[in-house]
């Protein structure tokens, strides 16, 4: 997962992509094609822009794998979160 730079814990990939959480597939798809374009070392060889190239692709491989995008989800959810409370 993406590192914050100032923290070294792992930056959301949701706010990586600039996307809501509830973004669809396809809504995620399009951020990361968009971004893609933007910063590919090809098109921009600044070393900084080609970091945050390989950030979004980790962000986006994260975010399309179902599984996990699924968990993470319900991990976030507030039911989910009550429920462990009470617990």
């Amino acid at each position: 997962m993406p590192r914050a730079e100032t923290t070294g814990m792992p930056r959301d990939p949701y706010d990586v992509l600039g996307v809501r959480r509830e973004a669809s597939d396809q809504q995620i798809k399009k951020a990361f094609r968009q971004l893609a374009r933007e910063l590919h070392p090809d098109v921009n060889p600044d070393p900084e822009t080609q970091e945050r190239f390989k950030e979004i692709g980790l962000a986006y491989e994260v975010l399309s794998d179902a599984i996990v995008n699924t968990v993470s989800s319900l991990l976030r959810s507030a039911e989910f979160r009550k429920a462990l409370a009470r617990r």
